[in-house]
């Protein structure tokens, strides 16, 4: 009984792990954020996206990067899990003003990876005054922070 339940939960945790992590789509798009922001300008984004973005566009993220030189790092991660979870849109434009965050990079179609588990992202929440859609296509959405 306990080896099916835990083979059921691999079954149901492992895709996420197994599966890209970064879509064709989301390649596609950094054409845009190439031609359209500025080297350094900083973008929103979980630990994978974050990578992506970094070293394909110089741009510079939240989450990604050398965790080693950077200070209170497990704060950082923690904060940056709860911007992208929490449903409270007032706290998610603190913790974007805090980091200095210009843009939100949110993949679309699949989960993404904070540090704290694997989650699809809500697209709807950042559909408000504070944040301006300014890219999307099949992958990934971008918000402008306003």
């Amino acid at each position: 009984m306990f080896a099916y339940l835990d083979f059921q939960q691999v079954n149901a945790t492992t895709p996420a792990w197994v599966n890209p992590v970064i879509s064709q789509h989301e390649f596609n798009a950094i054409d845009w954020v190439i031609n359209n922001t500025k080297k350094r300008d900083v973008f929103m984004t979980c630990i994978f996206e974050g990578e992506f973005l970094m070293g394909m566009s110089l741009r510079q993220a939240t989450e990604g990067g050398d965790w080693a030189i950077i200070p209170e790092v497990t704060t950082r991660m923690s904060e940056i899990n709860e911007f992208f979870k929490t449903e409270n849109i007032d706290r998610a434009y603190f913790i974007a003003k805090k980091y200095n965050a210009k843009y939100i990079w949110l993949p679309l179609g699949r989960q993404t990876f904070c540090g704290y588990g694997w989650f699809y992202p809500n697209v709807t929440k950042f559909e408000n005054s504070n944040f301006t859609e300014i890219f999307r296509n099949e992958g990934v959405v971008i918000y402008e922070v306003r």
